[in-house]
């Protein structure tokens, strides 16, 4: 979905405007700056790269650790590997067969290469992390404050205050009669997801994510997870066949638009949302990511009746994410 921006300042004094509701909290401060940046380049498609400023991050590494959980490691006295998914499900290969598909040709058992990649990636995924921050307690009490759920929040090991910081304005961009359901009781920041992030156990209304992951696949996930308790939330309100019906007609047109932000391609992701569940929950997340800017496009007429689904469950039908962050 390519976007242009909108021209004049209005951006930076959004931007801006965040001080006055997060008030002198140093952390949260620079975490919502981060989360306004991520869903303006999520918007835009403008993720600002960083290879040819980081040492031996090439655009193909970069594509590589944009696309999804992955862990790259030395294997004593076998060069440098890459391992799918956190805990290590999934494949696992050498830098330079993975390079190669992104069209970087680098020998088999360059030593030298390789670790240049590994050590890229680490600053890469330095600079791409959530901003820290230190006080988890405190973080712990503002989120559940300003949440007003008794959610039963796990977050220790690698899980930072920034993190929690964000996932208080994140759970904020849900609607408010979503939020305060019992759908969601339980997040868990701790474990180490296949999927990068998991939402189940209905009947428990259990999300987990993986902490540890860069900022901008930390947001799709969580909001695409979101997507699911939003789904949730509609079928308990007896909207089931308003979502069949929607995806029905959706596919029936070949409509189903997809991003490629998160963990697989286009092409996959378009037979991933196939499924009526992943179809509201991925749309949701493009609701919040892209706005009103997601009614342009083919099929605007469809387009309209899906963003109405979301759009309805706010008390502001003009809802937008980035104001909403920025008031």
């Amino acid at each position: 979905m390519a976007i242009s921006p909108p021209s004049g300042k209005k951006p930076n004094i959004l931007i801006r405007a965040y001080h006055r509701l997060v008030g002198p909290n140093p952390t949260w401060q620079k975490v919502r700056q981060q989360l306004i940046e991520i869903i303006r380049h999520f918007r835009y498609n403008q993720r600002p790269s960083l290879a040819g400023k980081i040492p031996g991050l090439t655009p193909a590494l970069e594509e590589i650790l944009k696309r999804g959980t992955i862990t790259i490691f030395e294997w004593p006295g076998d060069g440098y590997w890459i391992k799918e998914m956190p805990k290590g499900v999934g494949s696992t290969e050498s830098i330079s067969r993975r390079l190669s598909y992104y069209g970087q040709l680098l020998p088999e058992q360059n030593k030298e290469g390789e670790r240049a990649a590994y050590l890229a990636a680490q600053k890469w995924r330095e600079d791409q992390a959530v901003f820290p921050g230190t006080n988890i307690a405190g973080a712990k009490k503002i989120l559940k404050k300003k949440i007003q759920r008794p959610y039963g929040i796990t977050a220790g090991g690698k899980c930072s205050a920034g993190t929690l910081y964000l996932v208080i304005d994140i759970l904020n961009l849900l609607p408010e009669r979503v939020l305060k359901s019992k759908v969601l009781k339980c997040i868990n920041l701790d474990g180490q997801y296949s999927t990068g992030a998991y939402f189940g156990d209905f009947e428990n209304g259990y999300l987990g994510i993986t902490s540890t992951i860069d900022r901008y696949l930390f947001t799709g996930y969580l909001l695409h997870e979101l997507g699911h308790v939003v789904e949730e939330f509609l079928i308990k309100e007896g909207k089931q066949s308003e979502i069949d019906r929607l995806h029905n007609k959706f596919r029936s047109a070949g409509a189903i638009f997809v991003t490629d932000y998160l963990y697989h391609d286009k092409k996959y992701r378009k037979f991933y949302v196939s499924d009526p569940s992943e179809f509201v929950a991925e749309n949701f997340f493009h609701f919040i990511i892209f706005g009103k800017e997601m009614l342009k496009g083919p099929h605007q007429d469809l387009r309209l009746e899906l963003y109405e689904l979301y759009a309805g469950l706010y008390m502001d039908p003009h809802f937008d994410a980035i104001l909403a962050l920025a008031v």
